[in-house]
């Protein structure tokens, strides 16, 4: 089992720690804008989406936190930060032999099982912003999982294997995401590939819950200029979802 990471990368300051809360809260406290690589082998406050807690087994995932500052962006861009994250994990997930697909907004498939969850927390100053901090946690090594989950997986499971790196697939993502971080900031957009890396953007109608409760069968069309998923009903309606407006009804 990995103990301490060693993860390099110009200009990036790496704190590991064995235990802590949470690797958001960490990089949430730091003022030194500074930009940032928090690891943790365990956390035991961890979130996930919708307020959920983040469930890892200790030493077998990858659980950190990026805090970057693009300034360069607006706050109505902000969506570039969670589409370039995805779209890294998935690129990691690929370069391991897995197919992986993104659950708007940040969540990662592989088939209709979860292998990632990803948070962003943003500020802003003025129109722009001015820090994201992007927690990932990305199950690796674990076998077993808490029975409450509903549809967890992980790579270990996937490709049948008995230990994978963990340093050496932080690092891979760690190259990806500042790659795709360089080229957002000379002005390159990503939509057109997060839309094709869309879970459920086959073409298919499947099921929805809207927030009113009500139950769709909906086809994925992609999402507009301000990251909403953009969806048509069995009965050609045509609806733009921000967070927490739709739920995904799998199994």
């Amino acid at each position: 089992m990995i103990k301490k990471f060693n993860i390099i990368h110009k200009g990036l300051d790496v704190r590991y720690f064995a235990r802590t809360s949470s690797t958001n809260a960490l990089a949430r406290e730091d003022c030194s804008e500074v930009v940032t690589l928090w690891i943790a082998d365990y956390q035991s406050e961890g979130r996930g989406q919708r307020g959920n807690h983040w469930h890892s087994a200790e030493g077998l995932n990858l659980m950190f936190t990026l805090s970057v500052y693009p300034k360069f962006l607006s706050v109505k861009s902000q969506f570039q930060i969670s589409e370039i994250t995805a779209l890294a994990v998935c690129q990691t997930l690929q370069n391991e032999g897995i197919t992986a697909r993104i659950k708007w907004p940040n969540d990662i498939y592989v088939g209709d099982k979860k292998i990632c969850g990803i948070l962003i927390e943003h500020d802003v100053v003025g129109i722009n912003l001015s820090r994201s901090i992007i927690g990932v946690g990305i199950n690796i090594n674990q076998s077993e999982f808490d029975e409450n989950l509903p549809n967890p997986t992980s790579l270990k499971l996937e490709l049948g294997c008995e230990c994978l790196d963990r340093n050496r697939i932080l690092q891979n993502f760690v190259d990806i995401f500042f790659e795709y971080y360089a080229r957002l900031a000379d002005g390159e957009l990503f939509d057109s590939q997060y839309i094709i890396d869309l879970y459920r953007k086959d073409g298919e109608y499947h099921p929805f819950r809207l927030a009113c409760g009500k139950e769709v069968s909906a086809m994925i069309e992609g999402i507009d200029d301000f990251g909403r998923l953009q969806i048509k009903d069995s009965e050609q309606n045509h609806y733009s979802l921000a967070f927490k407006e739709i739920e995904y009804i799998i199994g």
